[in-house]
């Protein structure tokens, strides 16, 4: 189905012949166009599942906002040891 959508010729390319022609390709034919038209249907809910991207026990520190908490202090994108 993307193949057609993304074909270079518009002529040849699905939905050419207007929104009803991508409506009946076969990947939407458990789909209810009404029922979307309408918005009775709900979204699935995603399945994820917990990713623990690095070690939460090590804190970082990037300083502290001042007092309006638009600038951040003892932190820089520059690192100081670098030589």
């Amino acid at each position: 189905m993307l193949k057609k959508l993304l074909d270079r010729n518009p002529k040849s390319r699905l939905g050419f012949n207007g929104a009803e022609e991508i409506k009946n390709h076969p990947w939407f034919k458990n789909i209810n166009w009404d029922d979307v038209y309408n918005k009775k249907l709900k979204p699935p809910k995603p399945k994820c599942k917990q990713v623990k991207f690095f070690d939460q026990s090590k804190k970082l520190d990037f300083g502290s906002l001042n007092s309006k908490g638009e600038e951040l202090y003892g932190w820089n994108y520059v690192d100081e040891n670098f030589k």
